[in-house]
């Protein structure tokens, strides 16, 4: 069975390169530079390592060494001198560092459009691409200085998880087509709230001047539809290949409303929590051109960003009566939790339509009655024969501060206890101390004079809970609390770590072969050492979506709106 320990790839920095340290203001390499041309070259790398036409970023070898030559100007005389600087820190062809990766491309146009950096016409880059390298590496630099600060003791995985999570989570994909489906249903459970809704339609209407339907419908038309067959391709003028300029937009005037409200430019003293581009992933080039800075933010706009864009625009700055906040961030985030609950009753519900001899329970089926109370099993509740399923489902996430500190203190917020109970690892415990005395109140059948298999998982909705080290890190947490407790007569596996978008990756396959389910989970925990990425897994065993679940909502959107202006 293989390791489902993670292969880690550094990427290459400046000095590492060169051999020499960096100048004191990299931005200043960029001088003279046309800030139009700068940009795009960038957005032009970002979409390169990951065209419209694939789900994964483009990290092999072969695509490094090409992208050296095209930052060499593709001129062969200074790629003989730059390659062998690269070259030196190539172990093989499967161990290697990389110098161009979507981290990169982020952080320098987050860097450039805060930049003092100005138009200059007639500019050419044909003697401009050494500065340019030389920018690209100290960006490297930047980029990786946290995940590079030397400490005075060995870090254990626990402290290196928030360390790297900064730099990992922006190598997570996204799915092109779930995204935009779950924000339709979170922009559609707003637009239904009975105490948010109408500051929602508000919120929307003077931010998009579009219903919510409709902005789902052109958030995928920018992502699939730009650039049609390739009729703007160009050709490179030294190797004549065409190159893909689907990240470059021509727009009508009258279809501009909503070009311009995603290409603002949002103050950020941080470059490296890419607060603007994140928030307007789209930069305003001339009157009717625009560059796509990165098409996995223009995807999250409608759910990620837009919780975090809703809250601070709108429901936070809504003061009561008191002079107080009228709606406290506790009581946003529960209905978050109320979507999210909501949102994976569905999913599993798909999942297991079709299932023979399973009981699958979810959330108020889970309830019942002790005394005068009501107590509640678990959140998700799946047996067959003597394997059972039990997850907490959590809408909890983690702030920025939090999330770019690196510092597994601040991550904690000085509490680590408290942290992993926020996420329910403490409730699954619990929930499996207590299962043989409290499972007949939900599952009367349930075999309590036979030896079964437990299956505890946490569900999230915080992607940075998917970067590398953190299902580990929750699963040693859930271990911790489980040696305090007696458990008899069940054989508990470790804790996974799901996210929302596991369960939409498995539920078309699930749907068709429920059966699945258990070697699916069999497989993510064969390494007894370290609990990988649920992801991870289903990528491993190929499990992808076919989406026959969720055509139908694209094809009523396409066929309300294709070809009518907004």
């Amino acid at each position: 069975m293989s390791s489902a320990l993670p292969k880690s790839q550094s990427i290459l920095n400046y000095k590492d390169f060169y051999g020499v340290d960096q100048p004191e203001n990299p931005i200043s390499l960029l001088k003279g530079f046309d800030r139009t041309t700068v940009l795009a070259e960038f957005a032009a790398l970002n979409y390169r390592l990951k065209p419209k036409t694939t789900m994964y970023y483009d990290t092999s070898l072969e695509t490094q060494r090409k992208e050296l030559f095209y930052f060499c100007g593709n001129n062969e005389n200074l790629f003989r001198k730059y390659y062998p600087l690269f070259a030196r820190h190539i172990l093989s062809e499967r161990e290697y560092p990389l110098m161009f990766t979507r981290q990169t491309c982020l952080y320098a146009m987050e860097d450039i459009i805060h930049s003092d950096l100005q138009e200059v016409k007639e500019f050419t880059m044909r003697h401009a691409w050494p500065k340019m390298l030389e920018y690209l590496l100290t960006v490297n630099t930047a980029t990786t200085r946290q995940t590079n600060e030397i400490s005075e003791k060995p870090l254990s995985l626990e402290e290196l998880g928030p360390r790297m999570m900064p730099l990992n989570e922006l190598s997570l994909d996204i799915n092109p087509l779930y995204t935009p489906y779950r924000g339709y249903h979170l922009l559609g459970f707003f637009a239904g709230h009975a105490e948010l809704g109408p500051l929602f339609t508000e919120y929307f209407t003077s931010t998009y001047g579009i219903p919510f339907d409709r902005f789902v419908y052109e958030q995928m038309s920018m992502y699939y539809a730009n650039n049609r067959d390739g009729i703007n391709n160009i050709t490179n003028e030294f190797t004549r290949e065409k190159l893909d300029t689907s990240f470059h937009y021509s727009v009508k005037y009258e279809d501009q409303t909503l070009f311009n409200a995603l290409s603002h430019l949002y103050p950020n003293e941080k470059t490296e929590r890419l607060i603007s581009i994140r928030k307007y992933p789209f930069v305003k080039t001339s009157d009717k051109t625009y560059l796509l800075t990165d098409s996995i933010l223009l995807l999250d706009k409608s759910y990620s960003q837009f919780i975090n864009d809703f809250w601070f625009d709108c429901v936070k700055q809504i003061i009561g009566a008191d002079g107080k906040p009228a709606y406290p961030v506790r009581y946003y985030r529960a209905q978050i939790g109320k979507f999210i609950e909501s949102y994976c009753n569905d999913s599993i519900n798909h999942s297991f339509q079709n299932a023979k001899y399973h009981i699958v329970k979810t959330f108020d089926d889970l309830k019942f009655k002790k005394g005068n109370d009501e107590m509640e099993l678990t959140d998700v509740y799946i047996r067959y024969d003597k394997k059972v399923f039990l997850a907490e489902v959590k809408a909890t996430g983690l702030y920025d501060e939090e999330k770019y500190s690196g510092d597994i203190d601040k991550m904690y917020k000085g509490d680590r206890a408290k942290f992993f109970e926020s996420f329910g690892v403490d409730q699954i415990v619990n929930c499996i101390a207590s299962l043989q005395e409290r499972v007949h109140e939900v599952d009367p059948k349930f075999p309590l004079n036979k030896r079964c298999h437990i299956y505890p998982a946490i569900i999230v909705n915080e992607r940075a809970l998917q970067t590398p080290l953190m299902a580990y890190i929750f699963d040693q947490r859930f271990r911790e609390l489980l040696r305090e407790r007696e458990i008899a007569n069940l054989n508990v596996h470790a804790l996974s770590l799901l996210h929302v978008s596991d369960l939409e990756h498995m539920e078309d396959y699930l749907h068709r072969e429920p059966n699945q389910f258990w070697k699916i989970l069999r497989y993510h925990l064969r390494d007894p050492k370290f609990v990988p990425p649920f992801y991870n897994s289903l990528n491993r065993k190929d499990i992808r979506p076919n989406f026959q679940k969720i055509k139908k909502l694209f094809e009523e959107l396409v066929y309300k709106y294709q070809g009518k202006s907004i």
